[in-house]
């Protein structure tokens, strides 16, 4: 194998190989790529890059019976503007699943992977939309959210209703990560996302992250910021963590 544009290597012909487990990551620019894929039934951990508008179609066509599959990597080409995600359809057993690149909009199919775990997303713009069809993966433990905008510069989490037993939306939600290159403000309302227990936020200077709500999460145990010094910033997240009784930890 030799190293590929776009990040992965290309991929010698493996016709004659067909229990392969892992894979990756491989450049999917060739045709003869996504052929070789489709008798790779037996694969359970998969990583392709340099996916564009022509080969996107024929790549999630080759992969959609590899009902084995359950961790999936995608990487879109570097010179890539726009990819339709519209007819493409994901295994279903899917628990781990990352989409990089110039993402410019959620994969409408992602609704479907009831049994994903794990969701690593770098997109250009999310939505409220987003927050609501993300939040009804019911499984979801680890969410990983690289955006360059927030709709409104905000991202607010659902309240959930008193007489709820569970909440509606990221029920099980342990891991929260967010890298923000625009203004933010993220916001947790009472009785939301019941069950995270560690934040990560990454701002960059010239824009102004704020958070709310830290204080009535009642299974937090870690703040983590990465961005440059900001004290009103600082002495908010702990004000709001003293107040909170689980005393999470802030770094």
């Amino acid at each position: 194998m030799h190293s590929g544009y776009n990040g992965g290597v290309d991929l010698p012909p493996i016709r004659q190989i067909t229990a392969l487990h892992t894979l990756g990551v491989v450049n999917v620019r060739y045709p003869s790529i996504c052929a070789d894929l489709t008798r790779q039934t037996q694969l359970r951990k998969l990583g392709v890059s340099a996916i564009s508008q022509k080969n996107s179609r024929r790549l999630l066509s080759a992969i959609s019976g590899h009902h084995h599959l359950e961790s999936l990597s995608l990487g879109l080409a570097k010179d890539n503007h726009v990819v339709r995600w519209d007819g493409m359809y994901y295994p279903k057993n899917l628990r781990s699943l990352k989409l990089y690149g110039n993402v410019q909009m959620l994969p409408p199919q992602i609704k479907e992977l009831h049994n994903l775990k794990k969701l690593s997303l770098e997109i250009i713009s999310f939505t409220e939309e987003d927050m609501q069809v993300l939040g009804k993966l019911e499984k979801l433990q680890t969410l990983r959210l690289f955006v360059m905008k927030f709709d409104n510069g905000e991202l607010q989490f659902p309240i959930m209703p008193e007489d709820a037993e569970r909440s509606a939306l990221f029920p099980e939600l342990m891991v929260l990560e967010i890298d923000c290159s625009s203004n933010l403000h993220i916001c947790f309302p009472l009785r939301t996302v019941p069950n995270l227990e560690l934040l990560k936020v990454c701002y960059r200077s010239g824009s102004p992250l704020k958070l709310s709500g830290l204080d009535h999460m009642i299974c937090l145990k870690k703040v983590w910021l990465n961005g440059p010094s900001d004290v009103v910033l600082f002495d908010s997240v702990r004000q709001q963590l003293d107040r909170n009784p689980k005393k999470p930890v802030f770094e």
